[in-house]
């Protein structure tokens, strides 16, 4: 698990096991630790994801992609 620390909330990205393609999940949570207005809502999409979080998803899954092979 990745934790992304931006000024007003954190990130976390965590992977899910998955029998076909390694996911991940991205959870925002407000300081307090609550979580995002937007989260489970219509709002919640990819606009309101930090550019800086997509990119830690980005790298992590490149590493992943080229790094280390999947046992299907």
């Amino acid at each position: 698990m990745r934790t992304m620390a931006p000024a007003r909330k954190t990130t976390t990205i965590t992977s899910i096991p998955s029998q076909r393609s390694p996911r991940w999940n991205i959870i925002a949570t407000q300081p307090n630790g609550n979580f995002m207005p937007h989260h489970h809502t219509t709002k919640d999409n990819i606009s309101v994801i930090d550019r800086r979080t997509m990119q830690a998803v980005g790298q992590t899954l490149l590493n992943v992609i080229y790094g280390q092979p999947f046992n299907y």
